[in-house]
């Protein structure tokens, strides 16, 4: 049986971990913001960084760090060059020994398109030494202890700094409140007083946007299933508020 611990492993250890946090990331993505990501990988390990990954417009190089859980690491190294990228950023991220799940991640980045924060000057030393027993310096890294790192409890807070807040992405009230959209809802004369989700409508987990198109309303939305759907939706009008198909009231008239 594999020790995936043990020092020997470390290269398979470091790809399943790097795996298993991409899966929960794009899954954190893709469900709770309503897009994808797109995942690119150096030939070599020589600027500082493991992945490119770019979603909602926004492109990261990705240095990632990993630590046990209960471990007591104060400090990691960082290459200069990940500085030089437009939005470099450095997670690191703790893991369960037994069951490989992952969290806290403790982050170190600006905002999305913005660059790595200053690294400090601290400069690296090689862990072996040389001939004469000294640790040469790593002139090109420098050592940026724990507590410049901001704590995230969720993969969902990860992936909000990282990527943001994608621009559709707002609750389905703030769209009621948008004065484009008033106009395209009263050109619906469907039933009144929808107050439960029409048969043949599945109830959204989420409604991720509405657009208009054509003096139609259609919607995005996360299905029970976690399909995401996209498709017209009729809008109806009850006195002075507005439910949409799944039953969701919207807004009222003196709002809009």
């Amino acid at each position: 049986m594999i020790d995936f611990w043990a020092s020997e492993h470390s290269v398979l250890r470091e790809k399943v971990l790097e795996h298993a946090l991409l899966t929960e990331l794009a899954k954190a993505i893709l469900f709770h913001q309503g897009v994808t990501l797109e995942v690119l990988r150096p030939e070599f390990d020589a600027n500082g960084y493991d992945l490119v990954i770019e979603a909602n417009g926004v492109l990261r190089h990705v240095q990632l760090k990993a630590m046990r859980k209960g471990g007591k690491r104060a400090h990691v190294d960082i290459a200069l060059a990940l500085a030089d990228k437009p939005a470099g950023c450095v997670v690191w991220f703790t893991v369960d020994t037994e069951t490989l799940a992952m969290g806290p991640f403790l982050w170190l980045g600006g905002k999305p398109g913005e660059p790595l924060p200053d690294l400090g000057d601290r400069v690296t030393r090689h862990t072996k030494a040389n001939a004469e027993g000294k640790k040469a310096e790593r002139a090109g890294h420098r050592r940026v202890p724990i507590a410049r790192f901001t704590r995230l409890d969720t993969i969902q807070d990860l992936a909000m700094a990282m990527f943001g807040k994608p621009a559709a992405l707002a609750t389905t009230r703030s769209h009621a409140m948008n004065g484009t959209m008033t106009e395209s809802r009263c050109e619906y004369d469907g039933p009144v007083g929808v107050t439960e989700p029409m048969p043949g409508w599945d109830f959204p987990r989420q409604v991720i946007r509405y657009e208009r198109r054509n003096g139609k309303v259609f919607a995005t939305w996360i299905a029970p299933s976690g399909v995401l759907t996209h498709g017209e939706v009729p809008l109806f009008q009850e006195g002075d508020g507005f439910y949409d198909v799944f039953g969701r009231f919207l807004g009222n008239s003196a709002e809009l």
